[in-house]
């Protein structure tokens, strides 16, 4: 949709991000830990016309953007199928096929030494995508930003 987008990327580097994803086993008994990252990072300007834009909610790792219209919806709204079928109807058409300014796995810039890790975490309610164009901004000032998906059940 053409009302949503991201602002330009303000700092010197252009942004890569790709998405991580770990499934493994750990702690008491035969439970599967898992754990989804959003990575961005600062990408050389004079590559980046070789890369596709990428989306703001990938439809991968058994994600879709409806699964993250009902969890937001869950999360605004009281628990239920109601509410979670209304909050999706509110919330889906503004999820798909939005892209950001950050280019789907392009290679990272070429002087990786000056760059400083961050870790930023979404908060209560949120998800890896949320406060996109935060990590966007970092990352084009030459952060490497990773942004975790909650698995404790505080992620939309």
């Amino acid at each position: 949709m053409p009302f949503l987008t991201f602002p330009d990327p303000p700092g010197p580097y252009a942004v890569g991000q790709c998405d991580a994803f770990w499934k493994e086993e750990w702690g008491e008994g035969d439970k599967k830990k898992q754990i989804v990252v959003r990575i961005f990072y600062p990408v050389d300007k004079d590559v980046a016309d070789k890369y596709e834009m990428a989306h703001w909610l990938p439809e991968k790792e058994n994600a879709t953007a409806g699964q993250y219209a009902e969890a937001y919806a869950k999360f605004m709204w009281r628990p239920g199928t109601l509410a979670s079928w209304l909050g999706s109807l509110a919330f889906l058409p503004l999820m798909p096929n939005i892209s950001t300014k950050t280019l789907d796995s392009a290679p990272a810039a070429s002087t990786p030494e000056k760059f400083r890790p961050v870790i930023y975490s979404h908060g209560l309610g949120g998800n890896r995508s949320c406060y996109s164009a935060v990590c966007i901004g970092l990352a084009s000032h030459g952060y490497f930003v990773v942004a975790p998906e909650h698995t404790d059940g505080s992620a939309a």
